[in-house]
């Protein structure tokens, strides 16, 4: 199996409120890409 090679990208604010959103934000998009990868693998999702 071959790596992903996920990156985060570094926070753009310093309020605690904007940089959950970001990382929410951040990690909705790299799980689109594992389903997306998932799904072009033959791998079925329900």
């Amino acid at each position: 199996m071959e790596s992903v090679g996920i990156r985060f990208p570094a926070p753009i604010s310093a309020d605690a409120v904007d940089r959950s959103n970001e990382a929410k934000a951040a990690t909705r998009t790299v799980l689109q890409e594992i389903v997306a990868s998932a799904s072009e693998a033959g791998w079925a999702t329900r």
